[in-house]
């Protein structure tokens, strides 16, 4: 109907990351009290989580107790591009349903629709890989300008990796790479440093991390 288009629906409620790319438990609370009412309209209430590997540890273990005993009157929708990001027990609470990234001509094709720099679409449908959200949020200038400093402080820290990386580790760059972005994303989400008990604990990487690639990140967190 046209009221579940907007953000109005009294069934509906959409959760999305705040400015710092992160779902805390203070936003759980606040579904939980939407998530003990009964319908008003539809027969269900909708919840929908965009980008769920962005929950903390706090939030997700929230979450958790929903999913382990959900209501008859209540579904949840978490959509994630990075699947590794949710807590194992959240993932096997839930049916997978994969989607296929926009191919780079149909991110073009709507990209035209908002702007007529040519170049710029171009450039977006290759960086966005697919991703629609990104596409739409890159052609925002001041988005733009601060993913090009995260991009350049990217190279700036990856040189200066690279040159410290062993020629066998430079063979299985792929694989840390891997490894580097599961351990930043952690970081963020989980508040770790490397003074943490939980980082200092050498067994954490390994179990998370193939073993090689884990000493190959504690090494060069020294």
């Amino acid at each position: 109907c046209i009221l579940s288009r907007t953000d109005h629906h009294p069934d509906k409620l959409v959760i999305e990351p705040d400015d710092k790319q992160s779902i805390k438990i203070e936003t759980i609370r606040d579904m939980q009290a939407f998530y003990s009412l009964k319908p008003v309209y539809a027969e269900k209430k909708w919840i929908l989580i965009e980008d769920a590997h962005q929950l903390t540890l706090e939030a997700s273990q929230a979450l958790l107790k929903n999913l382990e005993e959900p209501n008859d009157s209540s579904r949840f929708i978490l959509t994630t591009h990075h699947l590794e990001g949710l807590l194992p027990t959240i993932r096997s609470r839930c049916s997978l349903i994969p989607f296929h990234g926009y191919s780079e001509e149909e991110i073009k094709q709507l990209l035209r629709k908002k702007s007529e720099d040519t170049i710029l679409i171009q450039e977006i449908a290759i960086i966005a890989k697919g991703n629609i959200k990104l596409a739409f949020q890159l052609l925002d200038p001041v988005f733009r300008e601060e993913y090009e400093k995260l991009i350049s402080l990217f190279f700036e820290v990856g040189d200066h990796l690279y040159e410290k990386l062993p020629m066998k580790a430079k063979d299985d760059l792929i694989q840390l790479l891997h490894c580097w972005e599961d351990t930043l994303l952690d970081l963020i989400k989980y508040g770790l440093s490397k003074q943490s008990a939980l980082f200092k604990n050498g067994a954490w990487l390994v179990k998370k991390f193939q073993p090689t690639a884990a000493v190959r990140i504690e090494k060069m967190l020294d």
